[in-house]
């Protein structure tokens, strides 16, 4: 209900004004909403009527109920509903000049009319049914709906919901409306809709020809369709057919062998040929001949309106008849000619319908739940197995499943969507008939969420288009589609752009153009962005995190399972200044939650999801250690290994996998004796398959060997220690460092950083310097209380053996140049060098007289003068020297060589 008030929401009844003057009113609603403001600069007008129709607003004035004049203002506020009209009255007052305005409106609802059909194809193709609705707001609640097609009225429609069947239309185009009958008259009228229906496409097929004598032939077919004088059999035929031309109809008496009915042509019988229902239909020509002689029909079916020749065949027609079985769909023109230009004979034309054409779609058993990816056998059966089928569709909620053509009995369904399908198959045979077999349910679910971190990518920068997909999903103001199988919605997040494109390298392209975007979403607390991947899949996922403004904002991602609430990652991201990506593989349904971990805010600037994986082959970044526990001691194995997911493990104890050990970790409780031995890991993915290197675990009895202390380095140690002055440990690692360590606690003195990995075992000279050498091919002399650098020495190789002493203090030490040198011991100076044939790997041994041996890669081992490094002799043996040699009391040398042979 309606109300007419003045601008301060008092009721109006009466409002005086002036002749020429103001009058002011609001409409408003029964809870005093305001619908619909005038301003009336005319007051001697009797009545209004304002009209809003959709977005259409009209208003009249009538002057005396004769003419119309406008209101000045007009005002539709927000609250006014559509499809509305309201109506107001103004009279004067008796015996005053001023004129008063009452109130006198109604609120009617806008009378309209819609129709639609469901059938989008256009045109149509005969037979066909067309299903009309008809929405319509009126108030004649119970006014039927008249349908018409080019002015002719075909069909009325008595209460809601308005609906109609057309049912095979004559061929042509129509401009269908619908029409609101008011009474006797039709008064509202829908905007037409047009459509064009095309005849039945023409078609004739031969099935079989086979002799036939009339009798077996009327008690196998009937006589539906006889050529007779008796017109019953076009109606029980449900067939029109016309004879064209000027045959001869020799009579007959109906129920009389057929030999004694039949059509007479010279030289030809033509016969026009349709069925009323449009139906396809099996169409048997019978031909009697009664003597012994064989005569030849030519039979010809053209389309009428083409003049295509559809099908043409000769039949052959001796002594006991030839009945040649048809298949007609559509119009046809059928011409029968003799070949030896005599009459030619139809005795009969006989009808008979086709068997129907069934279909059944099998596969998973009805309501089946199946989780995805995975691969459906679907088979389509159809009956009867004689027909000839030319296409097979299958379906799934109504739209065609992609990846399968032509006539496939059988297929395997890939690629679905989570949800409830509708299974169906559409079959065409080759006369055009088409079917669809029932609906098979099945239930499509996702399987269990999981994401599987990937990378982090600081290079890439704005660049994403190439690295992370071709389109982006998404970055705020510039969005594209999802792909087809993920569903997104984001909570909690505001867009936020801070100007205009720009071409800064760490700001996102945008997908359409080449310019850059700073924008973003943005949070005080947190977002989520749900995401469901409803194809079964694992997908790239990439998030872009840009501190656009260098805030030192601090933020974390977490991934959790949407379903089951469970965390699957979390990542802190920081230090993103320049723009970092975080990469993921996903699949499932998933929550990734955006925080921030500081006061300020978190910022997402865009994410990227692929079709596939980022596969990634493993690497191994942290190897296992050897151990040394005493019995009913725990052991603790550990690596850590990097590549797509899933990553599987496996240990195993002296080559024999031990069982139930798939993790990464291995951890051995209440050790024993036995479990002494080496241990290795396998590890694998989806890409490759990496081991582990070999570690050992030494277990001691009960009270022995009780460990006293260890240290730990950043990487694998291969030098031995060296002692020195108050039990000093000196050790080099392959993490580059010489370090020093308390020899009762094992705590670091102090540590030196070479240029090089360390192999080498350091030497300690009697003032306690210690001498090194790294791969970074020089030696270095530290001091033993400080770890200061002395001096140092640049050789031309790596150096990989250990340093000796010389009687003098000397250092004398190979290089894998090919080099032995001696050096100063306290300047470094070099004293002399000699070069023998092939890398040193060799340690130096110095005798009691000072003289140098060293055996080379070169296959010889060298005796040199330790004063003046002139070559005393030399021995070639028959493999390479690695191993380092040892000088008796009696000055004898051992060495051995890779001929596995020890030399004396």
């Amino acid at each position: 209900m309606l109300r007419l008030t003045d601008m301060d929401n008092a009721p109006l009844v009466a409002v005086q004004a002036s002749p020429g003057g103001n009058l002011e009113f609001l409409l408003r609603s029964d809870t005093g909403e305001p619908l619909v403001k005038v301003a009336q600069t005319n007051s001697s007008a009797n009545w209004f009527r304002l009209v809003r129709q959709e977005d259409r607003v009209t208003a009249w004035l009538s002057l005396d109920g004769r003419e119309w004049a406008s209101f000045g203002t007009v005002t539709w506020l927000s609250n006014s509903p559509t499809n509305t009209e309201f109506k107001g009255g103004f009279f004067a007052a008796s015996g005053d000049t001023n004129r008063l305005a009452v109130a006198q409106f109604k609120n009617w609802v806008i009378e309209s009319i819609a129709i639609s059909s469901n059938n989008t194809t256009n045109p149509m193709v005969l037979p066909v049914t067309i299903p009309w609705t008809a929405q319509v707001t009126s108030t004649s609640t119970n006014a039927p709906i008249v349908w018409v097609a080019n002015s002719l009225e075909l069909a009325q429609s008595y209460r809601t919901p308005y609906l109609w069947n057309w049912t095979n239309p004559p061929a042509g185009t129509f401009e269908v409306r619908g029409v609101l009958r008011s009474g006797t008259s039709l008064s509202l009228t829908s905007s037409p809709v047009n459509l064009t229906v095309q005849k039945q496409v023409a078609g004739a097929w031969v099935e079989s020809s086979k002799p036939l004598s009339p009798e077996d032939a009327v008690l196998r077919y009937g006589l539906g369709g006889i050529l007779s004088r008796d017109p019953s059999w076009k109606a029980s035929a449900e067939a029109m057919v016309a004879v064209q031309g000027t045959p001869t109809h020799v009579e007959g008496s109906v129920g009389q062998s057929l030999t004694n009915d039949f059509w007479q042509g010279t030289p030809s019988i033509k016969l026009e040929l349709s069925f009323n229902d449009y139906s396809i239909r099996r169409v048997g020509f019978y031909f009697w001949q009664p003597s012994g002689e064989v005569r030849t029909f030519h039979v010809q079916v053209t389309d009428p309106d083409s003049q295509i020749v559809l099908v043409e065949r000769d039949l052959s027609v001796g002594e006991g008849g030839l009945f040649s079985s048809w298949i007609f769909r559509g119009r046809c023109f059928v011409t029968i000619t003799a070949n030896d230009g005599d009459p030619v004979f139809l005795n009969a034309l006989l009808f008979d319908s086709l068997e129907p054409l069934k279909v059944e779609l099998k596969g998973p058993a009805e309501g089946s739940v199946i989780v995805i990816p995975q691969t459906i056998a679907l088979e389509v059966v159809a009956k009867p197995e004689n027909r000839i089928i030319e296409k097979i569709e299958y379906l799934a909620n109504g739209q065609t499943l992609t990846g399968i053509s032509g006539a496939q009995s059988s297929v395997n369904w890939s690629g679905m969507l989570s949800g409830t399908n509708q299974l169906q198959a559409r079959v065409v045979d080759r006369y055009g008939i088409e079917a669809f077999s029932p609906f098979l349910t099945v239930n499509l679910q996702l399987p269990e969420a999981r994401a599987e971190y990937v990378l982090e990518d600081r290079d890439t920068q704005g660049a994403w288009i190439g690295t992370y997909g071709k389109e982006g999903w998404s970055i705020p103001l510039d969005s594209t589609e999802l792909p087809p199988f993920a569903d997104l919605s984001i909570q909690g997040g505001d867009e936020y752009t801070w100007g205009l494109p720009n071409e800064e390298r760490r700001m996102l392209q945008q997908a359409h153009g080449d310019d850059r975007m700073l924008s973003c979403w943005v949070t005080f607390e947190f977002m989520d962005f749900n995401l469901q991947f409803r194809d079964g899949n694992t997908h790239q996922l990439a998030f872009y995190f840009l501190d656009a403004n260098q805030s030192d904002r601090q933020e974390r991602v977490e991934i959790w399972d949407a379903t089951t609430k469970q965390l699957l990652d979390q990542r802190a991201v920081t230090d993103f200044v320049g723009g970092v990506y975080h990469v993921w593989n996903v699949r499932g349904n998933i929550t990734v939650r955006v925080h921030t971990e500081n006061l300020v805010n978190a910022l997402v600037g865009g994410f990227f999801i692929g079709s596939s994986v980022k596969q990634l082959p493993l690497k191994i970044t942290s190897q296992p250690e050897s151990a040394t526990v005493t019995e009913g001691q725990s052991a603790v194995f550990s690596l850590r290994a990097k590549g797509t997911g899933p990553v599987s493990y496996q240990w195993s104890h002296n080559g024999v996998n031990v069982e139930g050990q798939t993790n990464a970790t291995l951890q051995l409780d209440n050790v024993k004796l036995s479990d002494s031995g080496k241990y290795t890991v396998a590890v694998t993915n989806w890409v490759s398959a990496e081991r582990s290197s070999e570690v050992t675990l030494w277990v001691n009895a009960s009270g022995v060997g009780v460990k006293k202390w260890q240290f730990a380095t950043r990487a694998r140690i291969y030098s031995s220690p060296a002692i020195g002055l108050e039990g000093t440990v000196y050790v080099g690692g392959w993490d580059r460092k010489v370090y020093a360590l308390d020899g009762i606690t094992g705590a670091p003195r102090w540590e030196f950083w070479a240029g090089g990995e360390i192999f080498a075992s350091p030497t300690v000279a009697g003032d306690g310097t210690v001498i090194v050498g790294s791969f970074d091919s020089k030696i270095y002399a530290l001091d033993g209380a400080t770890g200061a650098l002395k001096w140092e020495f640049l050789t031309g190789g790596e150096i990989r053996s250990s340093a000796a002493l010389g009687l003098d203090g000397r250092v004398v030490v190979g290089s894998t140049d090919g080099k032995v040198y001696a050096l100063d011991g306290q300047t470094g100076a070099k004293k002399w060098e000699f070069r023998t044939g092939g890398m040193i790997y060799s340690s130096v041994a110095i005798g009691t007289d000072g003289r140098v041996f060293v055996g080379s890669m070169d296959r010889k081992f060298y005796g040199l003068n330790g004063l003046t490094g002139v070559k005393l002799w030399e021995y070639a043996t028959e493999g390479q020297i690695v191993g380092s040699p040892a000088v008796g009391s009696d000055g004898t040398v051992y060495f051995g060589s890779n001929d596995r042979k020890v030399y004396a």
